[in-house]
Formats: C-alpha cells, sequence, structure tokens
C-alpha cells in the first residue's frame, strides 16, 4: 500500500473518531445542537452521579492489576532481559536545565506564596511552569545519557511534539463536553475568553514533551530499560480486532447517550481505535513489539509517565489555590489555568484535586501520548530519529 494511502486511511480514521460523537449528539438532539454546547471553558462542574460501589471495585482491581504489573511483572510472564544494557556515561548538567529550574521554580514560589502578581506572569504561569520543568528533565536525561537528549540532538523533534501536543490535547477538551464536563476550569474568568483560549492552546504543547522526557529518563536506568523486555507474544486475529474496533468506535458513540456510565470511552476509544488502524497499515506502535518480540518495555515504561507526571502538575494545580480567602478572591486562585474535576462514581478519596481513583485514567493518556505522536508524525511525515529510531 502507498503512503499516500496509508495517509489517507488514517486521516479517515481520525475524521471517524472527531465526528462520531457530534453525529451521536445530533441524533440525541433531534438534529439540533443544545446551545451554548461547546461553551469553552467550562467554569461550573456538573452533577454526577454519587459513588457506586460495583464501579469502585472494578476499578480498584483494574488499578492493583496494572501496579503489579509495572511492579511485580513476572506475575504475568515477563522478565527483564538476559544482558541489560550498559549504564550511558554521566556528564554534567547542561545550562538549559539551571534555565528550567529558574523558571519552573520562580511559578512554585509564587504559587506556594499564594502572591498576586505580577498578574501578567500569573495569567500565563502554566507556560513557565510546564516548560521550565520539560527543560529540566531533559537536562536531567542529557547528564545521564551521556550527553545525549532531545533538546540535544532532537530539537526539531522536541518542537515537533509541542506541535503535536497541541491537536493532541485539544481533542480531549472537545470530547469534555460529549461526558458532561469531567474537569472544568473554575477561575478562567481572570482573563478574558480569548485570552484564555490562547492560552489553552499555547499551554496544551507542553504535555506531549513532558511525556516523551520521562520516557527517556527512564530508559536511563538500566533497570528499567530491561525490565520488561522478555514477555508473552499476544497476537489478535483479523477479526478479533475489526469486532475490538467495532465496539470502540461503538463506546465513543453511545457515551453521548450515557454520558457518566460511558465516561471512560473517550479515554480508551480513540486510543484503541488508532492503535488497531495503525498495526493494519503496519506501522510500529508498543503492540506491535509485544506482537512480534514479546517486547513489552515500551508500552510499560510508557503507561508510567503520565501516571508520574500526573502526580506532579496535580501537585502544582493545587499549590496554586488557598481555601482561607477562597471567596474574596476568585474562590481560591490568582492562576485561571487552575482546575478541579467532577468525575462520576469515584470522586473521593482525593489526591490533591484528581480522586485517587481517577489516576488510573493517566495510564491511558500515557500510551495515547505515544500513539498520537506515531499517528500524527506518519501523516505529517515527520521524522523522529532520536524518540522512534529504527522504528521510523
Amino acid at each position: 500500500m502507498s503512503h499516500s494511502r496509508k495517509v489517507g486511511y488514517l486521516l479517515l480514521t481520525l475524521v471517524i473518531i472527531f465526528y462520531t460523537p457530534y453525529v451521536a449528539l445530533l441524533l440525541r438532539e433531534g438534529g439540533e445542537l443544545p446551545q451554548d454546547f461547546f461553551n469553552f471553558p467550562a467554569k461550573v462542574p456538573t452533577v454526577k452521579p454519587d459513588k457506586n460501589y460495583l464501579v469502585i471495585v472494578i476499578t480498584s482491581l483494574l488499578f492493583i492489576a496494572y501496579l503489579l504489573l509495572v511492579f511485580f511483572p513476572r506475575i504475568y510472564g515477563i522478565r527483564p532481559a538476559t544482558t541489560p544494557p550498559p549504564r550511558p556515561p554521566k556528564t554534567r548538567l547542561p545550562w538549559w536545565f539551571w534555565l528550567g529550574l529558574v523558571l519552573w521554580g520562580a511559578i512554585i514560589v509564587i504559587f506556594a506564596a499564594k502572591l498576586s502578581g505580577p498578574k501578567w506572569l500569573l495569567n500565563w504561569a502554566l507556560l513557565p511552569l510546564w516548560w521550565g520543568f520539560i527543560f529540566m528533565l531533559d537536562g536531567i536525561v542529557y547528564a545521564r545519557n551521556g550527553g545525549k537528549s532531545l533538546m540535544k540532538n532532537g530539537m526539531a523533534e522536541l518542537f515537533a511534539m509541542g506541535m503535536l501536543s497541541i491537536s493532541g490535547w485539544l481533542i480531549f477538551e472537545y470530547f469534555n463536553f460529549f461526558i458532561n464536563i469531567n474537569w472544568f476550569y473554575p477561575h478562567a474568568e481572570i482573563v478574558p475568553r480569548d485570552e484564555f483560549l490562547l492560552y489553552a492552546i499555547v499551554g496544551s504543547s507542553a504535555f506531549i514533551p513532558m511525556a516523551f522526557e520521562w520516557y527517556h529518563l527512564l530508559l536511563t536506568f538500566p533497570r528499567i530499560n530491561a525490565g520488561y523486555r522478555q514477555g508473552r507474544k499476544v497476537k489478535w486475529s483479523l477479526t478479533a480486532r475489526i469486532i475490538i474496533l467495532i465496539v470502540a468506535a461503538g463506546l465513543l458513540f453511545s457515551m453521548v447517550f450515557a454520558p457518566d456510565s460511558l465516561f471512560y470511552a473517550f479515554w480508551l476509544g480513540p486510543l484503541t481505535i488508532l492503535i488497531i488502524v495503525l498495526g493494519m497499515l503496519g506501522k510500529w506502535t508498543p503492540f506491535r513489539a509485544i506482537r512480534e518480540q514479546g517486547d513489552w518495555n515500551p508500552l510499560i515504561v510508557f503507561s508510567t509517565v503520565w501516571v508520574i507526571q500526573g502526580l506532579c502538575v496535580e501537585c502544582w494545580n493545587r499549590l496554586s489555590y488557598f481555601q482561607s480567602i477562597a471567596v474574596r478572591f476568585h474562590g481560591g486562585s490568582y492562576n485561571p489555568g487552575y482546575w478541579d474535576y467532577c468525575i462520576p462514581f469515584v470522586n473521593f478519596y482525593h489526591i490533591f484535586n484528581m480522586p485517587l481513583l481517577g489516576y488510573l485514567g493517566y495510564v491511558p493518556f500515557g500510551i495515547y501520548c505515544f500513539i498520537w505522536v506515531i499517528t500524527m508524525s506518519f501523516v505529517m511525515n515527520i521524522k523522529l530519529p532520536f524518540t522512534m529510531g529504527d522504528h521510523e
């Protein structure tokens, strides 16, 4: 199959993913969109169902099964490589690590001190916070990886990831409307709506770069780099893949009619569809490594990156909140990008603002970041030699 035809199939897949919930909404509403349905940003929580113990038990068991996979992979028949990779030589931290520390540290101090200014900086605080942290992570990768990192050896890749990250995240902001708002921005009125929209676009450029920086950093630890290299080869027949594809698309459609019961579909549906279509087109994904070599390392390591980063961003987000004078000053934050959650069934035992069981959602999101980059770099013919290596 030619490259252009493969690109055409992927573009068609993206159109289907994007419009499936939209068509479902039109059918639900008799052909007319509800007034202000796509009013971004969402600023107030929606009413959600209370605890559901069946959902809590199932989600808890899935979370436990995932943690066992990460920390005790031998339970699943996954073993480390026989010969661990050599430990790369270490070098000094580069200058951009210190630049990132200043940018990140300045915002952390402002958040921790609950300062109300400088306003121009607070209104855009997540940019220096997140990108400063990316610079720091990259600097640590550079120091641990013999002077090799994305900023040193793949600056064009890092820039491309930032651009791809924007579309990769905004599609979730779009899906958020169809699941009756699972997260919202209660202090977005601090800045004009147009400015917040620009802030969201530019700020979302950090999500995928953070994921890949963590991935490269984790791989500098030989035990992690070798930890999941020998496992069972899992192969799915074409019939099974087509059935899973139809189910995923069906869930994406159905979540509009049952947004609380099927809210998880927007995390799993697009990811599953893209994985199967990429596999059918012969593109490399972490699942191909499992199928052909029994190598679970790319999948498991990347699945952890946003669980780790999620704890970080949730901590920083909560740090920008203050409760003692919440009513007087914008409900508790000078940060217009501050977010909160209203998640059905599991909205209890919070770590920062996120419910404990909600952190399981960061597992598919981390994998999604990898799959989205593979998809869009192929569609846009972007080369990622530092990250993808022989898998280009």
